[in-house]
């Protein structure tokens, strides 16, 4: 019986199977950096990474964007400065927005969303630079500290001496 088999530059032996599995190679994941205009869709899904972004966008995430979209860093960086001056020129849109609803809350009487709204206006909005109110990083209400303790039966603390209950005995009837 004859063997398939062949020895290769490395010295090893392939049997047939292991040469067509080489031969069939997988795809590449991530092809070429596309080229041509910017479709809508990329417009858009820039568009709402930068609305969503609260701090400046990193250069690890201008990366993910290139590697996402198969675009040059040029490109990228064209669409990121292209989604802020849309987003900016909405700005105003959305402050009316904000204003009708903190409007619509107080004609409906609903005072606790009409000051939440107005408490975010105060501390979020600003115009040239300056802000009504600034605002105050990290503060939180001070509140209660609850300390709970567990005692387990026969073990004894370091902290508590014996434990000692005062019995009143006329108040227990001894059968």
């Amino acid at each position: 019986m004859a063997c398939d088999r062949r020895e290769t530059k490395t010295g090893r032996f392939e049997g047939a199977l292991g040469a067509v599995k080489k031969a069939a190679k997988a795809p590449k994941a991530f092809g070429p950096r596309r080229g041509g205009p910017v479709s809508a869709v990329e417009r858009e899904l820039v568009g709402r990474f930068v609305a969503d972004q609260p701090k400046a966008i990193t250069p690890a995430q201008t990366k993910a964007l290139q590697q996402l979209l198969h675009r040059t860093p040029a490109t990228v960086k064209q669409l990121i400065i292209d989604a802020r001056e849309h987003f900016l020129a909405n700005g105003k849109r959305y402050v009316d927005i904000h204003k009708e609803a903190a409007e619509g809350a107080l004609l409906s009487e609903d005072f606790e969303t009409a000051g939440k709204l107005a408490q975010y206006a105060l501390s979020n909005l600003s115009a040239g630079g300056e802000r009504i109110v600034e605002k105050v990083e990290n503060a939180t209400a001070p509140s209660a500290r609850i300390m709970v303790g567990v005692r387990i039966g026969g073990v004894k603390s370091p902290l508590d001496g014996p434990l000692t209950l005062p019995i009143d005995t006329e108040a227990v009837p001894v059968e």
